[in-house]
């Protein structure tokens, strides 16, 4: 059990990093109204703000999602196991 729960952390942790890297150097790269970066350099302070806004979100809805499906593995199999 305490492996599954490292496993659904650490996909939940890495499926966070991974949009948040595409979308935030998406964002930095397309730079609407050179919100983040200008001939000066990058402005940090709302790159940063673009990546947390990415990263809590999603981090958040895929470790519900995989403790769900965690949870729904289980009761399937003790289910089977019942009904054996």
């Amino acid at each position: 059990m305490l492996k599954a729960i490292k496993h659904i952390f650490a996909s939940s942790l890495l499926f966070a990093v991974l949009l948040t890297t595409v979308v935030t150097l998406w964002e930095w790269l397309e730079n609407p109204g050179q919100i983040f970066r200008n001939e000066q350099g990058t402005h940090w302070q709302p790159l940063f703000d673009t990546a947390i806004s990415w990263f809590l979100p999603a981090f958040s809805y895929a470790l519900v999602l995989l403790v769900l499906l965690f949870l729904l593995k289980v009761v399937i199999q003790r289910v089977k196991l019942i009904r054996s």
